[in-house]
C-alpha cells in the first residue's frame, strides 16, 4: 500500500505542475472553409465562438463553421494528438469529439473502434478472441463514455464497458464502470481513473461485485509536432494481492494516425514479474 500512496503523490504533483503551467492559451481556429484565425477563445463550446485575434479584433463564428480549435504553444502551432481519449491503455477525462471515428488495435492485435456521437459522448467497441487447446473464446466489449466537463485545462468523464464472453461452454458478462479526470493542456497533462468490476454467469443470472478496484495514474508530455512521451501506472487495490503494472511508452502521431510503442513491467510482492514490448495502432477520420 505505501507504494500506491507514492504513485498517487507523484501523479498529483505532475497534475499540479501541468495545471500551474496552463493558462489563457492562444488558439488556432480552423473554419470549415479553410480559413485560419489565431487568437484567444473564451469558451470553445459556445455558439457562436468568440475569437479575439492578435490585433485585438473580435470575431464571432457560428459553432457549425468551426472545424477545430488547437493550441499554440510558445507562439507556434502544435499538432494535437488524435488519440487524446487514452494514455497507453487507461482512459483520460477527454472525449473524442463530435463526428470523429477512430479505428485501430490494442496490444498489436485487439481490434477496437470509437465514435464521437457528440462533443461529450463516445461509443466504443472492442473484440477479444482467445484460443486455448480445443477451446475458442470470443469476447465482444461495447462501451460508452460521457464527458462531464472540459475546460481545456481540466476534463472529467464517466463511462462503462460491458463484455460478453462466449465459448468454452460458458457464457459470462463483465461490467466495468469507471471515472477519469485529466488536468493540464493538450500537450502536457496528468490523468487518473478508477475502475470497478461486476461480473457473473449469464445462464445462472448470478452477478457479483469484485472486492477491489483498478486505479490508474499517468501523464503525457508532447515533445514536438509528432512525438509524445507517455507513462501509465495501473494498480489493483482490494482484499486480495495488490499488483502494479508500469507502462512507459512513446506515441508517434500525425493529424489522423498514432502508433504507441511501450513496455510493460509487472510488480507483485516486490518482484518484477515481466517485461515485454507492445504496440497500439490507431487511425482517426
Amino acid at each position: 500500500m505505501p507504494r500506491l500512496l507514492l504513485l498517487a503523490l507523484a501523479a498529483l504533483c505532475l497534475a499540479s505542475a501541468a495545471h500551474a503551467q496552463s493558462g489563457p492559451d492562444t488558439r488556432r481556429v480552423v473554419l470549415t472553409n479553410g480559413t485560419i484565425l489565431v487568437g484567444t477563445v473564451a469558451d470553445e463550446t459556445a455558439d457562436p465562438v468568440v475569437i479575439v485575434t492578435r490585433d485585438g479584433v473580435e470575431q464571432r463564428v457560428p459553432r457549425a463553421q468551426v472545424a477545430e480549435i488547437t493550441p499554440l504553444i510558445g507562439g507556434r502551432f502544435f499538432r494535437v494528438d488524435p488519440t487524446r481519449t487514452r494514455l497507453v491503455l487507461s482512459p483520460t477525462g477527454r472525449t473524442l469529439g463530435r463526428g470523429r471515428t477512430r479505428v485501430g488495435t490494442l496490444v498489436y492485435i485487439v481490434p477496437n473502434a470509437t465514435v464521437g456521437v457528440s462533443d461529450r459522448i463516445d461509443l466504443s467497441g472492442t473484440a477479444f478472441i482467445g484460443f486455448g487447446g480445443d477451446d475458442f473464446a470470443f469476447v465482444p466489449v461495447v462501451g460508452g463514455k460521457v464527458g462531464l466537463v472540459d475546460t481545456g485545462t481540466f476534463a472529467a468523464a464517466v463511462g462503462t464497458n460491458v463484455g460478453l464472453a462466449f465459448g468454452g461452454g460458458d457464457e459470462a458478462a463483465l461490467i466495468t464502470p469507471y471515472a477519469a479526470m485529466t488536468v493540464g493542456s493538450e500537450t502536457r497533462s496528468a490523468s487518473a481513473s478508477v475502475t470497478g468490476f461486476v461480473g457473473g454467469d449469464l445462464g445462472a443470472g448470478d452477478f457479483e461485485t469484485a472486492d477491489g478496484v483498478l486505479l490508474s495514474f499517468g501523464g503525457e508530455a508532447q515533445v514536438n509536432n509528432g512525438v509524445k512521451l507517455l507513462v501509465d501506472v495501473l494498480a489493483t487495490v482490494g482484499e486480495g494481492d495488490d499488483g502494479v503494472a508500469l507502462l512507459p511508452g512513446v506515441r508517434l502521431f500525425g493529424d489522423r494516425y498514432s502508433v504507441d510503442v511501450f513496455g510493460a513491467i509487472g510488480i507483485a510482492d516486490g518482484d518484477v514479474i515481466g517485461f515485454a514490448p507492445f504496440a497500439n495502432f490507431a487511425f482517426t477520420f
